[in-house]
Order: C-alpha cells, then structure tokens, then sequence
C-alpha cells in the first residue's frame, strides 16, 4: 500500500487506466481473460473502485458465435455469459459501445442463451458507435434479436463488415451519423440497405472479380472523400469494364497493393476520375509477401490527361522503375509535402541493392537541386521551374549507406531561404526535412548511422540550416517502411 501508485488521486488512476481500454471476449470467464481490467481490481479496494467506476473501460465488447461450441451455450455456461454480459453492460452505463460480433457458422437455429445475449446488447445499441461485424453469410444479422437495433442506430459512425455474401438486409437503414465503412469480405454489400450516400470515408478489398460492384459502390458515395483500397491480383483479369468514366470528389486515396495488382490498376484510374484529389499514398498491402515492381503507369495517364491537385505524396516501400518514379514527381507540381523511400534492387544481393539505391538517391537529390549560379551579370529572365516547386516538407526514408549527406545540405541550402529577395527564391519554400535511418549498423565497425554522420559533420551541417528556417530531423527505423 506504500507504492506511489496508490497514492495517486482517482483522477489520474482514471487517466491511466483508461488508457489500458481492450475488448472484453463475453465468452472468457475473468480467470480466463488477458483483458487488463479482470486483473486490475485484485491489487486493491482504491483500484478496484476506480476501475468499476470508469464506463470506458466497459465500452469494447466481443461476441463470437461458433457452432462448434455449442456447450458453450448449455445452461449453465449461457447463464453465465448472460449474468457477465448484463454485469458489463452495468457498468457501461451511457459509454459510447463498441460491438464486434463473429460468427463461424451458417445456421438457422441458434441456442436460446445466445438469443439473450443479442436482445442485452441490442437494447443498447443507441449506444453503439462503432460495430464490427464479421461472417460467412448474413444469417447471424438476420437474428431476430436484431430488430431490436433497427431504428435505434442513431450514433453509429463506424460500421466494418467482412461477409462473403449479399442480400437484403435493413438493419442498417436509419443510421444518420454513418460516415465511415470498411468492406472485407468477397461481398461489398450493395444490397444491404446502407445509406451509402452518407458516406465519407471507406476501406474497400477490391480484386478483379469485384470491379463491378466497387464502380457500382463508387456511384453510390457520392459525398465520399477518403478511400484507402486494396488492389489484390488473383491471376484473374475480371469482366472487361466498359461505360462512361465516373467523377469523384475523393480528396484523399491511399492505395495497399499485393505486387502488381495490373488489372485493378487499370480499372481504378482508367474509369475514375479524381479531379479533387490532394493526397496520394502508395504502399504494399501488408498482406503482400511479393517484391515485384509496382505498375502505376494508368495512374500516370491520369495525371498526364487529368491533373489533380495534390499537394501531399507519400511512396513507401514501393516497387517502381526510376523513370515512373521521376515521371510521377514531374506531374505533381503543386505538391508540398514529400515522404520516399529508397528505391529497391532486385534479388538477394546486398551490393547491388546499395548501387542501386545510391544511384535513384543522387538522381532524385539532383534533380531536387536548384542551380542559381549563372555567369556574372547575366540574369535569366525567366528561369525553368526546378522539380516539385512547391516542395515545403521533405520525408526521407534511407538505409545508412544510401544517401551523400553532402549531397543532400546541398539540395537544402539550395531550397532554403529566409527572405525572398530575388526571382528564384519563390521556389525556396522547404521548410522541413526528416530523415528515417533504417536501423542497422555497419557489419564491418559496428557504427550506427547517426554516429558515422557526426564524424563527417553532414548532422552539423544540415542543423546549421536552422539559421535560415529549416526545420531538421533525424531519427532510427526498425526497419523499410
């Protein structure tokens, strides 16, 4: 009782434990749980009292229904869980839920308790804010019980469904604060009734089978402004999608690819339109286990026809060719804010990854480079823009031996200024610099990388660009991002 945790008023204890919030599994027993909050109340009355006390530690809850476990669900263990669930619901009070239901099986009949379960949380589902639902087919959601939530959805924002099958489905007919929706499944779900045009923010799976029905969705979200998507290859090239090209007003588009992903590719920016757009994110799904060499050549004729006005690019990871790397800087003019990585060489060996990566990093620092030195007495009138004019914020993500930091102060101090008292100095906007070292020492000295940067002074040097406005970071990576 003399540790100074249990000194500390309530107040804080709440804010600290609060931040231990974890989903609550109905079917675990107390003993059972990993949960932070059935331990938490043993250490003593102070703890226990404050953890009772907080609603949001309450607030997560899961549901998984397996047909299998159906002793799970025999009397005596469905009372308990009844008895638990009514208990945590208590101690909900008026939180916000979260509710994530699962279910493994495709039945038509389910166990009474479990019937029990779904009408405790049902009745409290003008609560729910958040609903994550996964499972085969649709039966679980076409529980009678769930009549109890139609109508009464009105704070939920959030909605996950990964479901392989489609059909009509009104549970989520009334639900005016939706604005946010994640499609997992081999189903986008069109046939449910979902205000689609509520929606502004969307997490989609897309693979070549699906390209109809995401076009389709594409028309329904109307008001949608930020999609993140997942381009998956199956070696499938999908139905030959013909039409008339469909606008969006899309401002933010991040893009998760297994390898090449051609043919989703191909879809996304042949058929869509993105004249709003202002950030662009590429990066391989976390999923994808393939190296190969990412194809953005349709969003390249996009761009080239179609130029949107994106301000904010970030490639990490990204299996591209130096030439749709370069071509992909050229068309974004207006950008602003910049996050690369280096490029990445093919195959196993070390050495040729580094030649390569030194070679596309130079490349890029030179091109990046404004030359203001022209012969004396002679001004150009009207002198070319240089690469990314606009550039304010540069992201770099390097291994150790992958970038001439002499190089690279040149490139700053060349895009610094701290007044603006000539012509070219309306492209010296760079305002931040933040370099991501991957974390590995020289196998031959054992030397991290930010001490082999002291001792050729480029840290020194590129903080001395401060002076003049620039704003420079540097810090360790566990590994490519």
């Amino acid at each position: 009782m003399s540790s100074p945790m249990n000194r500390l008023p309530p107040e804080v204890l709440g804010q600290i434990f609060s931040a231990l919030r974890a989903p609550i599994d109905l079917l675990r027993s107390p003993e059972q749980s990993s949960n932070p909050i059935s331990t938490l109340p043993t250490v003593c009355s102070q703890w226990r009292e404050t953890v009772l006390s907080l609603q949001i530690l309450w607030s997560w809850l899961v549901l998984e229904y397996r047909p299998m476990d159906e002793r799970l669900w025999d009397e005596e263990q469905g009372e308990r869980i009844c008895r638990m669930t009514e208990t945590i619901l208590t101690r909900a009070r008026s939180a916000p839920l979260t509710i994530q239901f699962y279910s493994r099986g495709d039945n038509d009949e389910y166990p009474p308790n479990l019937g029990r379960v779904l009408n405790a949380l049902c009745r409290r589902s003008g609560q729910w804010v958040e609903l994550h639902f996964s499972s085969f087919s649709l039966s679980f959601l076409r529980h009678p019980e769930f009549r109890v939530a139609k109508g009464n959805l009105g704070d939920l924002s959030h909605l996950y469904l990964d479901v392989d099958e489609d059909g009509s489905l009104d549970v989520f007919t009334d639900c005016p604060a939706l604005r946010t929706i994640v499609l997992c499944g081999d189903s986008l779900c069109l046939e449910m009734n979902i205000p689609w045009q509520q929606i502004q923010k969307t997490f989609v799976c897309v693979d070549p089978g699906l390209q109809i029905p995401f076009l389709r969705l594409m028309t329904r979200c109307s008001n949608l402004n930020s999609l993140k998507l997942r381009l998956i290859s199956t070696g499938a090239s999908g139905a030959e999608v013909v039409g008339h090209n469909i606008s969006t007003n899309i401002e933010t588009l991040t893009l998760l690819s297994h390898h090449s992903s051609a043919a989703c590719n191909k879809l996304l920016f042949q058929r869509l339109a993105f004249p709003k757009l202002s950030s662009l994110q590429i990066s391989p799904s976390r999923l994808s286990r393939y190296r190969r060499r990412l194809d953005i050549a349709p969003l390249l004729d996009q761009l080239t026809r179609n130029p949107s006005p994106i301000t904010s690019l970030s490639l990490k990871r990204v299996h591209l060719s130096d030439e749709q790397r370069l071509r992909l800087l050229e068309l974004v003019p207006g950008l602003e804010t910049l996050d690369i990585a280096e490029a990445y060489g093919s195959g196993s060996n070390t050495k040729n990854k580094v030649q390569k990566n030194l070679s596309w990093t130079s490349r890029f620092l030179d091109e990046l480079l404004i030359n203001d030195d022209l012969p004396q007495g002679i001004a150009d009138p009207s002198p070319s823009p240089p690469l990314l004019p606009k550039l304010r914020n540069l992201i770099l993500r390097v291994h150790q031996h992958d970038i001439d930091f002499d190089k690279l102060y040149e490139v700053a101090r060349s895009r610094c200024s701290d007044a603006a008292d000539s012509t070219s100095d309306r492209w010296k906007g760079l305002r931040s610099l933040e370099i991501i070292s991957y974390r590995e020492g020289d196998p031959n000295t054992g030397v991290l990388l930010e001490e082999q940067i002291s001792l050729e002074h480029g840290v020194e040097r590129l903080e001395s660009l401060k002076d003049i406005g620039l704003e420079f970071s540097l810090r360790d990576a566990p590994g490519p991002q």
